[in-house]
């Protein structure tokens, strides 16, 4: 950090800001007696600011620019706590009680900062005692939005694009989305020639320089800033001042990539790490183009592999519902859909697939467990949802679960009979066999290891065989061998992963719960004998006659035993859903897969009643809220 000795009325102005949010509402007298203790600086991207468990000596404003908080674990793994814009402060908790500080603080981009001292901090407490009330309401405000698991991330302000490939041209893209971010609030393009223009030839070079004409470049960048909720930087593929001083200015680094080029990392990307001498602070998102009439992505690992990103993009050349979703993502305001496990009831995802389509909802991001999984992976292709319900029908019109296992040491099923009519569906699909990643849109899906007794997220890997560990029922399915371990039902832990995409950071979030009720009482306070199942079970298969005997039988104990602690967690995931969906199938058997086309049914027309409902006066606006 180096000190400011030059700042500008407009930043001055900026600062009365934040100090009226720390504050509370003052007089000239406090303002006389705040000013000449606070010392202005200027922080570097990536540089830090305060690291974890050093003394709280000071607490810092911020005039401009973006700070993320991070923590470490004992492990040394390293978690996101969330970021702090212009206009906030940080640094206070441990200036008032004199603990260690909480979070290291980096500079996401280059930002002017306003530093206090505890010692100056104690001094002004007791000349204005009222402080300490408006303190008082600020810590509070600040203890209860670090109480969340989740970190909150907010969107980016200064968007840079960055070309790594040469058939991509920058300058198109950022006209494109800035007409799409218009939707979300107004958007500035600064490209070599505007910024010239604007501010002259000194806007092309990166040294920072306490020379009043860069600095001044800078201030009106931030007065940019100010003016509109996006500034897209179209930065040059080469190594020069400009480029230089985007990426200071970044909030979010979109890497503009050709897929058909080879995947290998630039020279400019260096910029982007400090092992590479560059300025390293904010995030990266590949961006991949592909070709007119590409089925779907493939060999995406190749790219991911070799580059730390926050997020990558598929993009088809032409195709307006692409750059849609980019716009969505990158101005916060993705909508992610998320679909339950639940057997045979799954089938009804196919019915709210449908609607919400017809229905002109866009779906940015996608996830997933059992057969939630591998429907919620046809929407993350891009499969139309008749072609999708056509293959499904097509998949189990054969009894694909009736491989039994003569001698069930494992399992009961096999499994080898629905791995062979899966394969064979997605290659009439999408054609050969394809990545997690390299699905259209963004995908995960759940599954457990019984390995390490923990739940598995699974953002990349061969698609078909992490649907199929997603699956995996113990006792029914065999489990699946990945990376050491062995993967069976992701129910078990987690069967409706709202909280997977709460982490993505989508804006509005569609969940659909096909979670069954609970099994209920049943009679009497000893189990039935064998002659009492007997007419119970075969009850079940007489027309006209129906045993009302409650209890549960092998396949159910088998089907539901493994979920009951997901189960548990249902309700609370549901909590964050801004759109639920749960289509009454109570009705429906978990094991019935013949009955496809009245639980597709049912899905879609519980759907269409529940659009139809949130349009009408009186009823919940959260279709209103999606984008």
């Amino acid at each position: 950090m180096e000190r400011l000795e030059i700042h500008s009325e407009y930043q001055r102005e900026l600062l009365l800001t934040g100090l009226k949010h720390f504050f509370g509402d003052f007089d000239e007298t406090l303002l006389r007696r705040l000013l000449p203790r606070l010392e202005w600086l200027e922080v570097s991207s990536g540089e830090v600011v305060f690291r974890q468990g050093s003394p709280g000596h000071d607490l810092y404003f911020v005039v401009s620019g973006r700070l993320r908080a991070s923590v470490e674990d004992g492990q040394g793994c390293e978690r996101a706590l969330g970021e702090i814009l212009r206009g906030e402060s940080v640094g206070e908790m441990s200036v008032v009680t004199g603990a260690p500080r909480m979070a290291t603080i980096t500079a996401v981009r280059s930002s002017v900062l306003v530093r206090f001292s505890r010692r100056q901090f104690l001094i002004l407490l007791k000349e204005f005692p009222s402080i300490s009330v408006r303190l008082m309401h600020l810590l509070i405000e600040r203890l209860s939005r670090s109480g969340g698991t989740q970190p909150a991330r907010r969107r980016p302000e200064n968007i840079v694009l960055l070309p790594i490939s040469s058939v991509v041209e920058g300058e198109s893209l950022a006209a494109q989305l800035a007409e799409r971010l218009a939707k979300y609030g107004s958007a500035r393009i600064l490209t070599p020639s505007i910024a010239a223009e604007l501010f002259g030839d000194i806007a092309m070079h990166s040294a920072r320089e306490q020379t009043a004409d860069f600095l001044a470049v800078t201030r009106k960048l931030d007065e940019l800033e100010g003016q509109h909720d996006f500034v897209l930087f179209v930065a040059s593929p080469e190594d020069c001042g400009w480029t230089r001083r985007c990426l200071n200015h970044a909030d979010e680094v979109l890497l503009l990539a050709s897929a058909d080029e080879p995947p290998a990392p630039r020279p400019i990307e260096a910029l982007l790490s400090a092992k590479g001498g560059g300025v390293p602070g904010a995030g990266c998102r590949l961006v991949l183009f592909h070709t007119v009439g590409c089925l779907s992505p493939s060999a995406t690992a190749n790219w991911l592999d070799v580059r730390e990103l926050i997020g990558h993009v598929h993009l088809r050349s032409n195709h307006a519902p692409d750059l849609d979703r980019l716009a969505r993502i990158v101005s916060g305001n993705a909508v992610g859909l998320v679909m339950s496990g639940g057997g045979a009831r799954g089938f009804a995802h196919l019915g709210v697939y449908r609607a919400l389509v017809e229905a002109g909802i866009p779906i940015d991001y996608v996830g997933g467990t059992s057969m939630g999984a591998v429907i919620a992976s046809l929407v993350a292709l891009d499969i139309p949802p008749k072609e999708a319900t056509d293959s499904f029908r097509e998949v189990f019109r054969v009894r694909p679960l009736s491989d039994f296992n003569a001698f069930p040491l494992v399992s009961l099923i096999s499994g080898k009979r629905l791995e062979k009519l899966l394969d064979s569906a997605y290659a009439k699909l999408i054609g050969e066999s394809r990545n997690v990643e390299d699905c259209w849109k963004n995908f995960y899906c759940i599954a457990s290891s019984y390995s390490y007794a923990r739940e598995v997220v699974i953002h990349r890997g061969p698609l078909l065989k992490m649907l199929r560990a997603s699956l995996s029922i113990p006792g029914f399915f065999p489990p699946v061998f990945h990376a050491g371990e062995a993967l069976v039902d992701g129910a078990i832990f987690n069967n409706f992963p709202t909280d997977e995409m709460v982490r993505m950071g989508v804006g509005r979030m569609i969940g659909v719960d096909l979670g069954d009720d609970n099994f209920g009482p049943v009679a009497g306070d000893e189990f039935p004998g064998p002659w009492t199942l007997l007419r119970h079970w075969l009850s079940r298969w007489l027309p006209g006659r129906r045993d009302e005997l409650r209890v549960p039988l092998l396949g159910g104990m088998l089907f539901r035993a493994p979920m009951l602690y997901s189960k548990s967690r249902q309700k609370r995931s549901a909590e964050v859903v801004d759109l639920l969906i749960k289509p009454d199938l109570r009705a429906i058997g978990m094991l019935d897969w013949s009955a496809l086309e009245q639980i597709v049914e049912i899905g879609y027309r519980h759907t269409c009643d529940q659009l139809q409902a949130d349009k009408e006066p009186g009823f919940s606006p959260a279709v209103r809220r999606l984008p």
